[in-house]
């Protein structure tokens, strides 16, 4: 995987979408060992909004480089791959730190399907940015410039949970299509609104597991959790769907404690 990180630094300095200041792994490839399916998170700092020309090329570069398991019916060709999530931010844009800050650019293999098509991913404002930094404060490494920690100040923890918040209504509309994921990222969403802080998902899930389940009685809500995180850390195929009525009940309780 090291591989692939550094083949993309060289391409993307070459090209220097946007200017670039900073470039940072983060995410599960820091905080614990990559699952099976994880993505390998990268963030650039930038010193402006990128071009068109330069949103194509760098997403030619993700592109060319990307895949997941789960492409196999879809696109064959990447299903080898390790998924890339590429996100990138202009530095004048983090301070001060909106409550819904511009994401410049994105690229994940959700997208893989729309780019085929002709997408090419424009500016957003989106809270999920606050949580994005967050998690990269939290454990990052430094593959190109300064230490992120120059880049952008802490958190607040009340901008923290106003914009955990504030992503709920579009995650759980997701819930149908990535059920495990969907619940994983409430587990640490609930974590984070009660603590202030970003955690691997493993240790969130066992924290609100706890929290649902204080008798260890075996209640279906906390074992559905469980076992979401088990599939993720093994890469078994998720198993959530089976029982949609107990999903939709665990996730709305989820929400209910993030709320």
């Amino acid at each position: 995987m090291d591989d692939v990180i550094r083949t993309f630094l060289d391409r993307v300095l070459v090209h220097d979408p946007g200017g670039i200041v900073g470039v940072y792994l983060y995410g599960s490839s820091t905080t614990s060992r990559l699952a099976p399916e994880s993505d390998v998170d990268l963030l650039l700092v930038t010193d402006r909004s990128m071009q068109t020309d330069e949103r194509a090329s760098l997403l030619s570069e993700v592109l060319a480089l990307s895949g997941w398991v789960g492409h196999s019916g879809t696109f064959p060709e990447v299903a080898h791959r390790r998924p890339l999530e590429v996100t990138s931010l202009v530095a004048a844009d983090l301070h001060p730190l909106a409550a819904a800050p511009r994401r410049d650019f994105q690229f994940g293999e959700w997208l893989r399907g729309a780019v085929v098509q002709g997408y090419v991913p424009e500016p957003e404002w989106d809270p999920d940015v606050v949580i994005l930094l967050a998690t990269a404060l939290a454990s990052h490494r430094v593959l190109h410039g300064p230490p992120l920690e120059d880049m952008v100040e802490a958190i607040p923890v009340a901008q923290l949970r106003q914009a955990q918040r504030s992503v709920l209504p579009a995650l759980l509309e997701e819930l149908d299509q990535d059920p495990r994921n969907v619940l994983l990222t409430l587990a640490r969403a609930v974590h984070t609104v009660e603590t202030g802080e970003i955690v691997a998902k493993d240790a969130a899930v066992a924290a609100v597991a706890g929290r649902l389940d204080p008798a260890g009685a075996g209640m279906p809500g906390a074992e559905m959790l469980r076992a979401a995180a088990r599939e993720y850390r093994d890469g078994a195929v998720s198993n959530c769907e089976r029982e949609p009525a107990q999903l939709r009940e665990l996730a709305r309780t989820l929400a209910a404690m993030v709320r």
